[in-house]
């Protein structure tokens, strides 16, 4: 190196400040490689200068050497140092990388050509390599340089610094080993790891554990799961999860003692924990499951607490295996202490009303034995309350004071509302597509508005009932202003466009296919646009529809629809081309009133699937246009519009087509509809829809027959033949004087029909799949019929939803209760959409 001293090979070390220059260099290079290997989180990388770095012992690090001799002209390594004190990177090389991306892993790197080597530096590239979790083993290793020529730079060694890393090897194949109690196939749906995956110790041991839960979930509880791997060919293993499984452990029984207050049934039916029986054998009943015991201990110390045993206590359990190593026998022994009665029931504190109003409102009473449980409800009562009234922070303390001589408790509720908070910034979170002011506007409470624990529950109903959503959540987070809260809105956002294949068959229709193209939240607007079609050997339809909730960003709504509706009925056939406009206001979140515009040309002839052209009641038989009015008063509180699970649904319509309007075909309609969900256990819904209308004509004039109601069919009355229900007429099969006489289905100029099923889940998501039973009934009836209850139509059925990618699909099958004439005695069908 230029203006270096260099001494021969062989020869003694020159003395002064040469030899003195030499001495510092080793001394120093000496440090280096201490402080490298004392550095924290080195050991895993073998030190800032692995092995063969610089001594040449490792293999790889003379390949990579021989490699840099070859490619580079312009510089050599050498071993003999001069009196230099700096180290300065020429160069940086990554050696090893086969299957990760090279530039990925050169981004870790922070140690750049040109600078000077910092040994802390490089360890923190060694961890940072390392931690990319795609590496066994990360060295970092130098070797001198110097330009041919023999000059350099005085004072410095330039030299490269190498990264010698060794893959992680790839996953080749996965193998289960010594399972039998349990298929291949359901131990790998637990197990994440993927073919062709880096290999991670940490996440095949995880894997270990899943397989285990599975296995104790099944009732084997004394089952062992480990794994290893074999080397296999290209850098590649197999990984092999072994398992000895023995043999399911059932739970004999549950032994109580100290129980005298309670009995030994009621307790059991609150344990997690079940003793086997005989159906046992082929389920999961009475399966023990160690993480369940504590669990059970709570509850029982619970119950107990409800029952006015305050100072009941539970014993860890005891539990012991029999011989043959299949049964367990847990014994739980329980201390009661005596039972309490209330005493005196007190609130004190600051709370927002005086105590002499809220104590008669609790549901502790004084005399009653002591319930824990009306306790919790009362702290949620009285924190609710402070918490509607601003004080966001308030916190309710129980102080029980009992009396074990007279076995009496009085309580008292110690109310801190705190300071009144409010609200502020209010934000969305969960990379959303749904636009700001859509989620916005359903919330009841703005930005800098006093504090509601009320308000924030009810706007998540409200965001969550716009069905966009598969999950709303509002929380509240501190500021630096502790009386002011900031709101976040969590949301996971749900699949709202659809593409809609749908079929059905009965004795009339045979065949249909629907399609039907839809977007509820359309550019995340909360608008809602659809193009329908529908096509088969009875109907032709084809509809488009857009509908905006809130009209420049108001209370207002507006809808509109084109269409044109070519159907055959039994007896005859309709087609209307025409479309509808229609404007709404929200009074209140809940309660929405509607008046709109339909306008529309039918014609209606004689005809239909039946064939006949020459029936003689064309009377019923009008043609023109129909200009209407139709006015909605409707309520919904239900807590989703696409999959409600709780709340009603009630609106009343009435409808008016009159010369007035310029109407060819006049009749005044009135309709009521009524839905109600009730949430069941194990997430089942159970639904009712009742259905109502009535429609007249001006006097003389008939209901235009396309006008009546004609039910029957999955949309309404399952079970029986679409529109195959209500009135009917007897008329010569054709003009000839002698003809038989025939059914004509003239429909109603009533209906009323109820639907109410049972809806639960089969298998969870992703599938989706639930299964229901219903019960339907209901008519049609004609002029000068009552509705008549003796003549509603009933039937029974069960059916399956499939909530798919395409949207819901119903498959139901329906069984009429008492069938008549050429009724069939079981109707399938299938479409695609939700019910009610």
């Amino acid at each position: 190196m230029t203006g270096g001293r260099r001494r021969t090979s062989g020869k003694p070390a020159e003395h002064g400040r040469g030899g003195r220059s030499v001495k510092r260099f080793w001394i120093r290079l000496l440090l280096l490689v201490l402080t490298a290997s004392l550095a924290p989180g080195w050991a895993t990388a073998d030190g800032l200068f692995g092995r063969g770095a610089l001594s040449g012992g490792d293999d790889a690090a003379k390949k990579a050497k021989a490699d840099k001799s070859s490619d580079d002209d312009n510089v050599e390594a050498i071993k003999e140092e001069s009196s230099v004190v700096i180290l300065r990177i020429v160069k940086v090389t990554l050696g090893g990388v086969e299957r990760v991306d090279t530039t990925t892993v050169g981004n870790q790197v922070r140690s750049r050509a040109g600078e000077r080597l910092e040994p802390a530096k490089v360890a923190d590239d060694v961890r940072r390599l390392m931690a990319m979790g795609l590496f066994d083993d990360v060295r970092a290793g130098l070797v001198r340089l110097v330009p041919k020529d023999g000059k350099g730079t005085v004072g410095e060694i330039g030299v490269e610094l190498r990264f010698q890393v060794l893959e992680r090897p790839s996953i080749a194949v996965i193998e289960i080993r010594g399972n039998d109690g349990q298929s291949t196939e359901s131990i790998m749906k637990v197990v994440d790891l993927r073919l062709n995956n880096l290999f991670s110790p940490q996440d095949a041991a995880s894997n270990v554990t899943k397989v285990k839960d599975l296995y104790r979930d099944e009732g084997y509880f004394l089952a062992n799961v480990s794994y290893h791997t074999e080397v296999m060919p290209q850098n590649q293993v197999r990984v092999v999860f072994n398992v000895v499984e023995r043999a399911e452990v059932k739970v004999r029984e549950v032994r109580l003692l100290g129980n005298e207050g309670i009995a030994d049934e009621d307790i059991k039916a609150v344990l997690r924990t079940e003793e086997g029986k005989l159906t046992s054998l082929v389920g999961k009943s009475g399966n023990f499951k160690p993480e369940t015991l504590d669990t059970d201990t709570q509850t029982i110390q619970y119950l107990y607490l409800t029952r006015g045993y305050i100072q009941a206590k539970v014993d860890d359990p005891l539990v012991s295996l029999s011989a043959d190593m299949k049964y367990i026998t847990i014994t739980l022994r329980i201390h009661e202490g005596p039972q309490f009665v209330v005493g005196k029931v007190a609130v004190e504190g600051d709370s927002v009303e005086p105590a002499d109003k809220l104590v008669p409102t609790l549901a502790l009473k004084p005399g009653q034995i002591f319930n824990y449980a009306l306790v919790q409800q009362d702290g949620a009562k009285l924190r609710d309350a402070q918490k509607n009234a601003g004080y966001a922070h308030a916190t309710v303390e129980n102080r029980p004071n009992p009396d074990t001589e007279k076995k009496i408790l009085d309580w008292t509720y110690y109310v801190q509302k705190g300071k009144r908070c409010f609200f502020g910034q209010i934000g969305l979170a969960g990379g959303t597509s749904t636009r700001d002011k859509v989620i916005r506007r359903e919330l009841t409470f703005v930005e800098g508005e006093l504090y509601s624990e009320e308000k924030i529950q009810q706007s998540q109903r409200m965001v969550q009932r716009l069905g966009y959503f598969d999950k709303v959540e509002i929380k509240t987070k501190p500021t630096a202003i502790p009386q002011v809260l900031d709101v976040v809105i969590e949301l996971k956002e749900r699949t709202t466009g659809s593409f809609q294949v749908g079929m059905g068959f009965s004795s009339v229709d045979n065949f249909i296919g629907t399609v039907q193209i839809a977007k509820d939240n359309f550019l995340g607007r909360g608008q809602r646009m659809s193009v329908q079609g529908q096509l088969s050997s009875i109907r032709t339809i084809f509809q488009a529809s857009f509908w905006e909730p809130a009209f420049l960003d108001s209370n207002v709504t507006f809808s509109t629809d084109l269409y044109r509706f070519d159907q055959l009925y039994t007896d005859f056939s309709r087609t209307a081309t025409g479309g509808s406009i229609s404007w709404g206001y929200r009074l209140t979140p809940l309660v929405h009133a509607d008046l709109g515009y339909t306008g529309e040309i039918v014609t209606s002839k004689i005809g239909g699937l039946s064939g006949r052209t020459d029936v003689p009641i064309a009377s019923l038989f009008t043609a023109g246009l129909t200009s209407a009015l139709k006015m909605t008063l409707s309520y919904d509180s239900r807590d989703d519009r696409m999959f409600p699970t709780t709340g009603w649904f009630a609106s009343t319509t009435a409808e008016w087509a009159s010369d007035f309007l310029g109407s060819d075909n006049l009749y005044t309609r009135l309709s009521m509809r009524v839905r109600r969900f009730i949430p069941l256990p194990l997430e089942g819904v159970l639904r009712f829809n009742l259905v109502g209308g009535t429609i007249v004509a001006p006097k003389g004039r008939p209901v235009p027959l396309f006008e009546r109601y004609f039910v029957g069919g999955i949309f309404n009355i399952r079970g029986f033949s679409r529109n195959s229900l209500g009135p009917q007429i007897s008329i010569p099969a054709n003009s000839d004087p002698g003809s038989t006489m025939s059914g004509f289905n003239i429909g109603g100029i009533k209906q009323l029909y109820l639907n109410n099923e049972i809806e639960v889940p089969i298998v969870k998501a992703p599938l989706n799949l639930r299964g229901l039973l219903f019960f339907d009934i209901g008519n049609a009836f004609g002029e000068g019929e009552p509705v008549d209850l003796a003549k509603m139509r009933m039937s029974v059925g069960w059916g399956i939803r499939w909530f798919s990618p395409v949207g819901p699909l119903r498959f139901e099958w329906g069984v009429p209760i008492a069938p008549k004439g050429t009724e069939q005695p079981l109707v399938f069908e299938f479409t695609i959409g939700n019910s009610f």
